[in-house]
């Protein structure tokens, strides 16, 4: 909705360049991810077939993204909490 994609818009353009890029893949999903989602897949089908239990995520999640881009420690941290904050400050927004 025009609404919302406006919003999205707007809190991207709050973010720090690195921030703006983890949303942007975890938004777009490039083929990288969605290729590394399919090898966790087969993964999964492989430890399946020998009885093993294997946890699969069902869609692409944060540590893909940060991975794909090559993101330390410190700075998945420092990026999940701008993000965060961002969202808070947009949930009180709406709010009021």
């Amino acid at each position: 909705d025009l609404e919302r994609e406006d919003m999205f818009s707007y809190a991207m353009t709050r973010l720090s360049p690195r921030a703006r890029q983890f949303m942007t893949f975890l938004k777009e999903q490039p083929v990288e991810l969605l290729d590394e989602l399919r090898r966790i897949e087969k993964k999964g089908e492989f430890a399946k077939s020998r009885g093993e239990s294997f946890a699969v995520p069902r869609r692409v999640t944060t540590a893909m993204v940060f991975d794909l881009m090559g993101a330390s420690r410190s700075e998945r941290a420092k990026i999940l909490g701008e993000v965060s904050q961002l969202g808070e400050l947009l949930t009180k927004q709406v709010a009021a």
